[in-house]
């Protein structure tokens, strides 16, 4: 994408996400991470129009990478972080912007926090359903250890249904 393309998908993109908080606040409903979007959209414009590399400037702060097969990716700095694409990409649709391969977005603050928390809570939920499971192993291990250890033998040691 030549930098007239990208600079004329910036403002669309930009256009929507101004509309579509605008929309949502008469609406009664919370725009603030519509309202993230759209600033970061103009942040990466801004950059742009400055005659300034989104990729360099992107390595030392937030950025939304698309690959060329359209897979997102939130980076910071040179690392990816484990956040949810599925979220990010209902964020990116409530507020209007589909963002293209190739395309690099300079991230706001507000929007990065939304999503390493997202991240954290799923993150958290997957560890306690791992130490849950770890629990019922430990437990069943015991039991097992337990009835070997009293000398049963394997016929007594299988349930009833199954003897």
């Amino acid at each position: 994408m030549g930098s007239d393309g990208i600079v004329s998908t910036l403002a669309e993109q930009m256009l929507e996400a101004k509309t579509r908080a605008t929309l949502a606040r008469a609406k009664g409903k919370d725009a603030r991470l519509i309202e993230a979007i759209d600033r970061s959209v103009r942040r990466t414009l801004g950059c742009i129009v400055q005659i300034r590399d989104p990729r360099e400037v992107a390595m030392r702060g937030f950025s939304l990478v698309v690959n060329s097969a359209g897979e997102i990716q939130v980076r910071h700095r040179e690392s990816s972080l484990p956040i949810s694409s599925s979220y990010l990409r209902s964020l990116l649709a409530e507020a209007g912007v589909e963002p293209r391969p190739g395309q690099v977005i300079l991230l706001d603050e507000v929007l990065v926090g939304a999503l390493v928390e997202e991240a954290l809570g799923a993150v958290s939920r997957e560890q306690a359903q791992m130490q849950s499971a770890k629990s019922r192993l430990i437990q069943a291990s015991l039991e097992v250890d337990s009835k070997a250890l009293s000398g049963a033998t394997p016929v007594e040691r299988l349930p009833r249904d199954a003897a």
